[in-house]
């Protein structure tokens, strides 16, 4: 039995660190590929040329001046035809990144510069929160190979970049510590820019380049975790116009909502510094006394507006149901302006500077919509929260990043900071040249609600133009004010009408963004940038349906449940009030059920008491039930381990109860294997050959 019981926890331990540990797991992936990949590939006589620097501020003269007599080079033109690596010299290139740049390059001739994604060594509290001294040295063992020979460290917080983003480079030198330049690209650029640094010197060649090509695998270790903070050639810069200051028409689709509009006109005229705008505002059926207000309020502005900044203001009223697309295509139809901004008017604004930010960019040749960093409103004395910093398309669709982080520090390397190029900004404040605007056909007056700006971003990157975050422009957004939120049945039917539309327009971006790196989560809401490393809870669940002994045994207990406990099963409040009863308390809660397209998503956890749980296994029941409470169909779907530290802790003080971390639970069900209807959950658990039974309260699935 000792033998069994160390197995069990050999397994447990194992699956717990791989849990705190995702990027290692990835990282053993990654390193597999390579090896299998490049290990026995003969290359070609390419001569690769390694130069070390220590800043990206290094003039890059010196850093080759360095390695001339190393290689022999007299003539720069000598290295035409190879391949001249810059790696900063405090830190691990990885064992394959030579291979696989020259695979690279070997395999497309156009790429002109290449960069790699980045990792960092620290201890395994800093990197992941645990201590070498909860696990066993074997597990340990393993991972030494991927620490460069440093003992006691451990690779972790990886960088994944975006692909190309010419924007995201003005700010700061996101390419990084390994960087590939093609010989002839880099002689030519030498012979005028050598001087420079290696940052400045990079973003002249990058103009030369056909292609620039991002390889999303982590080649290179950097030395010191605290580097992972730092943002490499980051400056403040003078963002002022290069030009006239051209008229921007900023419009504001508004119905029924004169406070809120006020508010936003208000602050937008004595806070904004840019010097030459005018107000379009869209009204599709505000009340009688809300029209005569905001016509009031028009009067009142157009007179204010004539010893200010604002050159018009006009107030369009067109009674019709609420479809912001058209609203804002209408505002756009009626504008003077050279550039459009849309926005919410929700809005308020904070900062003098965001538009004269905001447009910088605009006005740039390959820039296409323009979005602003959105906060929540905050309570008093406290740090505001961040609603939108840019628009990530994920596999699961697109989605706000940083949504809900305070404002605070630096964000996965500054995507709360500095400018960076997403796919997507939100309507919600959105600025665009017009004639890119109607180059793209405007917004899709099908999608009347939602993905409208999505879409429209999706369109002007289809044609070229890169979409920026700008988010040194700040502003409040008092989210959903307008018109409330989209929570029910039928907009969550509307929603995902539209969604399809949406993917059914741009099918080569579904699951597909080239400014968020597939090794990032994809198949579930983040708000941060975490590791995509699918665990066995991670993929669909196998459902089985159960045979008539099973499903008679199941009904039994499921009557017995009834009877004894007509308040259902237990729930947190009963189980802390239980704890220490002396009897086996079955603890399954389910956190919540959420539906995303043809999939269930149940996350919740289950417990044991009194039992060591890295023993039991688990499955879920699903089950319908007739109003006898007689089971109809009951079907079983295989569980796997999930890491709970919350769940662990609420049992510390519970020592015949063990082993809880890996407690969770979240399973992804394809709803297609069952039949429409309402079906109850379960949890049948095994230790020992013994059977448990445990049903959850007033939670039911919904198929349809």
């Amino acid at each position: 039995m000792k033998e069994k019981n160390s197995i069990y926890m050999n397994n447990y331990n194992r699956e717990l660190f791989n849990q705190y540990t995702p990027y290692l797991q990835l990282l053993k992936a990654q390193q597999k590929d390579l090896s299998d990949r490049l290990g026995k590939k003969q290359f070609s006589g390419t001569h690769v040329y390694m130069l070390p620097f220590s800043s990206c501020m290094d003039e890059v003269e010196d850093i080759f001046d360095k390695v001339r007599e190393k290689y022999g080079i007299n003539d720069i033109n000598e290295v035409k035809d190879g391949i001249m690596i810059f790696y900063r010299d405090k830190g691990f290139v990885d064992e394959y990144a030579k291979y696989e740049i020259c695979d690279c390059f070997d395999k497309n001739s156009e790429i002109g510069i290449l960069y790699a994604d980045e990792d960092y060594l620290g201890t395994l509290e800093e990197l992941y929160g645990i201590e070498e001294s909860d696990f066993d040295i074997e597990i340990l063992k393993e991972l030494q190979k991927y620490s460069f020979g440093c003992k006691g460290y451990y690779r972790g917080e990886p960088w994944f970049k975006p692909d190309f983003s010419p924007d995201t480079l003005e700010s700061f030198f996101y390419f990084g510590s390994l960087i590939a330049v093609r010989g002839d690209i880099f002689a030519k650029s030498y012979s005028i820019y050598g001087k420079l640094s290696l940052y400045q010197f990079i973003r002249q060649a990058v103009k030369i380049c056909e292609e620039i090509y991002h390889v999303d695998k982590v080649l290179y270790t950097n030395e010191d975790i605290l580097r992972s903070r730092e943002l490499p050639g980051y400056e403040k810069k003078n963002f002022e116009i290069d030009c006239e200051q051209p008229l921007i028409s900023i419009i504001i689709p508004s119905k029924d909502n004169s406070v809120i509009l006020k508010k936003c006109i208000s602050s937008l005229i004595e806070l904004t510094s840019y010097a030459h705008y005018e107000i379009v505002i869209v009204d599709n059926g505000s009340s009688k006394e809300e029209k005569m207000c905001i016509e009031s309020f028009v009067e009142q502005i157009r007179y204010i507006g004539s010893k200010s900044n604002l050159s018009r203001i006009e107030y369009l009223y067109d009674k019709m149901p609420f479809n912001f697309s058209k609203m804002c295509n209408i505002g756009a139809e009626a504008s003077l302006g050279e550039y459009l901004l849309f926005l919410n008017d929700d809005i308020e604004i904070i900062d003098s500077k965001w538009l004269k930010y905001m447009l910088y960019y605009a006005a740039k040749r390959h820039t296409g919509a323009v979005g602003a960093k959105l906060y929540y409103p905050k309570a008093e004395e406290s740090e505001y929260k961040i609603q939108h910093a840019g628009i990530t398309n994920m596999a699961i669709g697109s989605a706000h990043k940083l949504g809900g982080r305070v404002d605070k520090g630096n964000l996965y390397h500054g995507h709360n900071m500095v400018n960076y190029n997403m796919l997507a900004v939100t309507g919600a404040c959105l600025l665009v040249n017009k004639e890119k605007y109607y180059s793209v056909g405007g917004f899709d007056e099908k999608l009347a609600v939602a993905y409208n700006d999505v879409d429209l971003c999706f369109k002007l990157y289809e044609k070229g133009f890169y979409n920026v975050q700008v988010n040194l422009a700040v502003l409040v957004h008092h989210e959903s004010l307008s018109r409330g939120s989209d929570v029910s049945t039928e907009k969550e039917k509307r929603l995902n009408n539209e969604k399809e539309i949406l993917y059914k327009k741009h099918p080569k971006l579904y699951k597909k963004d080239p400014f968020y790196n597939i090794n990032l989560v994809q198949n579930k809401k983040d708000i941060d940038y975490n590791v995509n490393y699918e665990f066995a809870y991670d993929k669909k669940a196998t459902v089985t349906i159960e045979n008539s002994h099973a499903k008679e045994k199941i009904e039994k207990a499921y009557l017995k449940y009834k009877k004894q406990n007509e308040k259902g099963s237990l729930n947190i409040f009963d189980k802390l009030e239980n704890r220490f009863t002396g009897v086996n308390l079955l603890m399954f809660n389910v956190d919540k059920v959420s539906y995303e397209m043809d999939d269930i998503i149940i996350d919740g956890w289950y417990v044991l008491q009194k039992h060591d749980n890295a023993q039991i296994s688990r499955d879920m029941l699903i089950y319908s039930t007739d109003e006898k409470s007689d089971i109809m169909t009951l079907y079983s779907a295989n569980m796997y381990p999930c890491l709970r530290e919350d769940v662990d802790n609420l049992f510390k003080e519970d020592s015949s109860t063990t082993n809880t971390r890996l407690a969770g639970i979240h399973m992804i069900i394809d709803k297609n294997q069952f039949e429409k209807g309402l079906y109850a959950l379960g949890i049948r658990s095994k230790i020992n050959g013994k059977e448990y039974i445990s049903f959850v309260k007033d939670i039911k699935v919904k198929i349809d």
